[in-house]
């Protein structure tokens, strides 16, 4: 095992309002904090960033002190001071032994690092029931895909007003060099960076587009193909009351209604605030989210207000 080195929310690439909203859902003393998003989304970076939110959240308020973390991994590749630490195995019943055992160590705080049987949610919904804060990653083609998702592993009575503390729907894109990058002004443009310039501008309704950069995939000796790193693309509800039921029930219009109304980022927003920004490629963007006027990308929005 390795000493980790747990990212923060910005170091991961969330914006400001987004680092806002994870806060408060960390505050939360109770409920389960998804994190969901395809394979190789960096979901298990952002939720170890929301665990240690947590720890000092806790830490930082006059609320009792977290008793305990438990982590259960299929298999143990990190050590969290202070933490119970329990491999479980996929085979018949490995996975409810060990959730037993863990939750006899009394924990507030429970971190479950893969969903793979259909009747592990029973279980995690009973630890939800007794006050314990469950932070877990789960694979998921959308935000409010993430409720019927669950249902699969028969995770119940998400009726309870203090079930779901929050969520968050991710994936990453390739974070552009800086040193190789070129503005989108001194670059010649194929037909398909052309239609893809055509679509922010229709999503952001602005005819210049200055600040957009684009990717030099022959790179340099500072990245890998035009690389420098991987960034979050995200969007990030804290659930509360006034949008519990639409999203337990997947109204995907009631939702997206609520986060624009709220002035929440989606997925889309965020990736173009990347772009118009000129830290990702609009064609790296669409690769991972799709058409940038497509979906949340047709609400319209001032993306000075995504900071």
């Amino acid at each position: 095992m390795n000493t980790p080195i747990l990212p923060d929310f910005k170091s991961l690439g969330f914006s400001d309002a987004q680092v806002r909203d994870l806060n408060a859902i960390s505050e939360k003393p109770c409920g389960i904090k998804v994190i969901a998003g395809i394979v190789a989304a960096g979901k298990i970076s952002t939720a170890r960033a929301l665990m240690h939110q947590v720890l000092n959240a806790s830490a930082d308020t006059d609320s009792r002190p977290v008793r305990g973390i438990a982590l259960m991994e299929d298999r143990l590749r990190f050590d969290i001071p202070g933490a119970h630490q329990f491999q479980f195995s996929h085979d018949q019943g490995g996975f409810d032994r060990t959730a037993r055992i863990a939750m006899k160590c009394d924990p507030d705080i429970v971190f479950i690092e893969e969903l793979q049987k259909g009747d592990q949610g029973a279980l995690i919904s009973q630890m939800v029931e007794s006050g314990i804060s469950v932070i877990m990653p789960l694979n998921a083609g959308s935000l409010t895909d993430i409720p019927k998702r669950l249902e699969l592993f028969r995770f119940e009575n998400f009726e309870q007003d203090h079930y779901f503390a929050g969520a968050v729907y991710q994936t990453l894109v390739a974070k552009l060099c800086t040193s190789c990058s070129t503005p989108m002004g001194e670059s010649h443009l194929s037909a398909d960076y052309q239609a893809a310039m055509d679509r922010l501008k229709s999503a952001t309704q602005q005819a210049e587009l200055p600040t957009v950069r684009i990717r030099n995939h022959d790179g340099c000796e500072h990245c890998h193909n035009g690389i420098e790193a991987m960034t979050v693309l995200a969007e990030v509800l804290n659930i509360t009351p006034e949008i519990k039921d639409a999203f337990v029930t997947g109204d995907v219009i009631a939702v997206r209604t609520y986060m624009k109304n709220n002035a929440i980022p989606t997925l889309h927003q965020h990736a173009i605030e990347k772009i118009m920004s000129g830290e990702v490629d609009p064609i790296d963007a669409e690769s991972r989210i799709g058409f940038l006027d497509g979906e949340a990308g047709t609400m319209r929005f001032d993306v000075k207000t995504l900071t």
